[in-house]
């Protein structure tokens, strides 16, 4: 099934494999009662600026981690690592910790949760640690998931989304968000079940929406930085992060757990 996604207005068709249906029900946000809202704005994200040095370090640990001698290297990932020994890569990178980069426990959930005037924690309550992941986003590939809310899962819906630009993050790589999309009622999305979609063979846990009741999505590239950090709420709908540059793009995402009570 060819579906037509706009980003930034230019249309992006994408092949996807499922069967899709139209939602049931409203907002899987609870607009009313939800916490994140008041720090993310009425947009449903935010962006951040780093400490000093925090986007350097971060970038010199993941190139370490995946063999590089510097981070200027990391553009040139795709070059340089073949399709096999990525398929190894990507196994190892999307079941990081903190740890794994030398990032001290508390310091993200500190951050962010002064900025957002909330408590955050690194411990994801369903997984009973951390979770970090290292996105690898090849030009030209299909290194992206398709349009989703993490909310939809269970595992996630209790998480804010941390989106850290690596390497090759610019308005050709960065990822596509909509805005205010975390107001979106089910009942107005026509998605697949949650695993229920492959593009090009490769089978996604998210349940992938391929447009709402008025029309195609339309999404947009954030504005993120080297140095930023992209918060958003778990319910926001993105995804399907083309790389459309001649270079990898690399970015850390992590989750982090909200302390209601």
């Amino acid at each position: 099934m060819e579906i037509e996604t706009l980003i930034d207005g230019k249309v992006f068709v994408w092949h996807a494999e499922g069967e899709f249906a139209w939602g049931q029900g409203p907002p899987l946000c609870r607009l009313e009662q939800d916490i994140l809202l008041c720090g993310l704005g009425s947009d449903g994200y935010r962006i951040l600026d780093l400490p000093p040095g925090c986007a350097d370090e971060i970038a010199d640990r993941a190139a370490a981690l995946l063999g590089f001698a510097h981070r200027d290297l990391l553009p040139c990932y795709h070059r340089d690592v073949r399709d096999t020994r990525h398929v190894a890569v990507i196994k190892k990178t999307r079941e990081l910790r903190l740890r794994d980069l030398a990032i001290p426990p508390g310091s993200f959930s500190g951050l962010f949760g002064r900025a957002l005037g909330v408590r955050l924690t690194e411990t994801v309550a369903a997984l009973s640690r951390d979770h970090v992941q290292l996105r690898i986003n090849r030009p030209g590939s299909t290194d992206y998931n398709p349009p989703h809310r993490d909310g939809s899962l269970p595992i996630w819906a209790n998480a804010l989304n941390v989106w850290i630009p690596i390497a090759g993050v610019n308005e050709l790589t960065s990822l596509p968000i909509i805005p205010g999309s975390h107001r979106v009622a089910e009942e107005a999305c026509w998605q697949t079940e949650a695993g229920g979609v492959a593009i090009r063979g490769r089978q996604y846990r998210v349940p992938a929406i391929a447009r709402l009741r008025q029309g195609p999505l339309h999404m947009v590239r954030t504005p993120v930085a080297f140095g930023q950090a992209l918060l958003f709420t778990p319910f926001l709908i993105h995804g399907l992060a083309v790389n459309e540059s001649s270079h990898t793009r690399m970015a850390l995402e992590l989750r982090l757990d909200v302390l209601r009570h």
